[in-house]
């Protein structure tokens, strides 16, 4: 629940629905049933009027609002005879009608700033795509997946790892060697005949590397390809 005061004669408060419920009222309650409704705007004054300017003054006046997530109920006093009251209910309705245009202003500005947001990002993915469809990059780095372990020994045999990163892992039973090259080192060209290479032993896997690190098991890390060769000739 949210105070504020408008002027020395009114105060605003929003109730959001969560409040309404936990003191067991809804906004029909708030629309029927008028001895339920008084006791609650009564309760709500006692609440939120700390300087108690308003609780006793025998003239209150009680405004609803309807908003998105609750009710804005405004509390004035301050009436007397009937022009009065009259002129005074003219004010609350001009102030309420204000705050309503300030809201929807900031609204407007608010989303006017996230349709730019998304303009930009919009601008940036196309750029992206477009740079992607005119030149093609090369993976810098490929997930191969290996069904039995003689596979990968047939692959690290012939494979020049010298500027390629290699981890091998054992996960659901088949073994995932996750390559990382280095690009300051290889052409595109160079790249595109060692995966050509590799998919000559095992399948590109589309499964994540970070995925493979956390949940399988490391076998070798690093130069796996090397170490492999070494054991196994």
């Amino acid at each position: 629940m949210e105070m504020e005061y408008i002027n020395e004669n009114t105060i605003r408060v929003f109730i959001d629905t969560d409040d309404l419920i936990e003191r067991g009222i809804s906004f029909m309650d708030i629309m029927s049933n008028q001895n339920e409704v008084e006791h609650f705007f009564m309760s709500i004054l006692e609440e939120v009027d700390v300087s108690q300017k308003f609780q006793h003054t025998e003239a209150i006046t009680f405004q609803v609002m309807p908003k998105r997530n609750g009710i804005d109920l405004y509390i004035s006093k301050g009436f007397g005879d009937d022009n009065e009251e009259d002129s005074a209910f003219q004010q609350l309705m001009e102030t309420i009608g204000e705050l309503e245009d300030e809201d929807k202003a900031k609204t407007n500005e608010r989303q006017n700033v996230l349709d730019g947001f998304a303009k930009q990002e919009a601008d940036k993915k196309e750029k992206a795509t477009s740079a992607e469809t005119e030149a093609p990059r090369v993976p810098r780095e490929i997930t191969l997946v290996f069904r039995i372990f003689e596979d990968f020994i047939a692959f690290a045999r012939d494979f020049k790892d010298e500027f390629a990163q290699v981890d091998l892992y054992l996960y659901n039973e088949s073994y995932f060697a996750l390559i990382k090259f280095e690009a300051n080192e290889l052409t595109d060209d160079e790249i595109e005949d060692l995966i050509s290479f590799a998919e000559e032993y095992a399948e590109v896997s589309a499964l994540n590397a970070g995925l493979i690190r956390e949940r399988g098991t490391e076998i070798a890390r690093g130069n796996a390809s090397v170490q492999i060769r070494r054991a196994f000739g």
